[in-house]
């Protein structure tokens, strides 16, 4: 199998955000200062259920019919419910079940609250809103396909995969902060409190942008077509911020721990073509599937294979399969343990984590 036909087998599993990829059965999310799993569930009757941890409903209202995306809020108060399909955002409050409807510009793909408010990427509307008391009270123009959306410290980036562009934005007045362009058709889009990650698995490479200079700071060799990337930060001040990138091709998912030189080398500029994934630690998951998915709290990881639906922990070099025919964006991390979509039993199952 030659590499471009390795990259294009990659790309359409991984494409989730075009509205045929929208149809997914549910969605969840979990909201920890309340401690409830919110599950968006699709299809003739959607609904938006409210769970306890030990899987009782709490209460269940209409939902989206096509959910894509969720998001909670910092406090737990609310819940934000994305369908790309419908062009549509149902913003819900967790404590009372009560929801509103606002219509957004064409292709609804990320959001983020931030504060009173929740802002919505729309990819194909080419436009970032703020919502905010139920209707768009911002709205700022964006480059086409535009479709990642990251925030920290008081900022927000998106990436356009036909451009390049990457903009920082204020997260209150969507106000530019800075600007630059950087390669096109990269596959995802991460930032720390320093750095942004832009990976390319045409290339097999993850840029390094340092932030706020938004200049180049590094170039990282990943594997065969990395398509996805996590930052998990170290726990305490021994341990370091470690990189995950997960490689569908290589059926693997790479780890490099940014030690104190590491940091060094991204701070002067001189990683590029100079370091490549596994050259410092040389440690990597192996799975029987294509990963293309993974999401970290802490410690806890998960990875994803969106083409057999299936589910995994992992940690170091070991992997360990919890459930299959799992929807798409149907799992996530709940207080001390991991909770996904049965579609057999139509219920979440929650466990402690591995």
């Amino acid at each position: 199998m030659t590499r471009a036909t390795l990259l294009l087998a990659c790309l359409m599993a991984f494409e989730s955000t075009t509205r045929a990829s929208s149809l997914v059965e549910a969605v969840m999310a979990w909201a920890p200062a309340s401690n409830v799993l919110i599950v968006a569930h699709g299809g003739p009757r959607p609904t938006v259920t409210a769970y306890s941890m030990k899987g009782a409903i709490l209460w269940s209202r209409p939902g989206l019919a096509h959910p894509s995306f969720v998001v909670t809020d910092k406090i737990g108060s609310r819940v934000a419910i994305l369908s790309a399909l419908d062009d549509a955002v149902q913003i819900v409050e967790l404590n009372s079940g009560g929801s509103r409807r606002v219509e957004t510009p064409a292709t609804p793909v990320a959001a983020r609250f931030e504060e009173s408010a929740v802002v919505v990427l729309c990819r194909d509307g080419r436009k970032l809103v703020r919502i905010a008391d139920g209707t768009i009270s911002m709205s700022v123009d964006l480059p086409a396909d535009a479709s990642f959306l990251a925030g920290a410290g008081g900022s927000l980036w998106i990436y356009s995969r036909l451009t390049g562009d990457l903009i920082e934005f204020d997260s209150d007045t969507l106000s530019i902060r800075s600007r630059a362009v950087f390669d096109r058709f990269a596959s995802d889009l991460e930032v720390d409190d320093r750095h942004a990650y832009l990976v390319y698995p045409r290339e097999g490479t993850v840029e390094v942008i340092a932030l706020p200079e938004m200049t180049l700071a590094g170039r990282l060799n990943v594997g065969a077509v990395p398509i996805d990337l996590i930052v998990q930060k170290g726990g305490t001040a021994l341990t370091a911020t470690v990189l995950h990138v997960a490689d569908p091709a290589s059926r693997a998912i790479y780890a490099n721990e940014s030690t104190q030189s590491f940091a060094a080398a991204f701070g002067r500029g001189l990683l590029r073509g100079l370091l490549g994934f596994g050259l410092l630690s040389g440690t990597s998951a192996q799975f029987p599937a294509p990963i293309d998915r993974i999401l970290a709290d802490g410690n806890r990881m998960l990875a994803y294979d969106s083409a057999g639906r299936a589910l995994y922990s992992f940690g170091g070099k070991k992997s360990h399969l919890l459930a299959t025919s799992v929807p798409r964006g149907g799992y996530t991390f709940v207080e001390q343990g991991i909770a996904w979509w049965d579609e057999t039993g139509n219920r979440p199952v929650i466990i402690p984590s591995p």
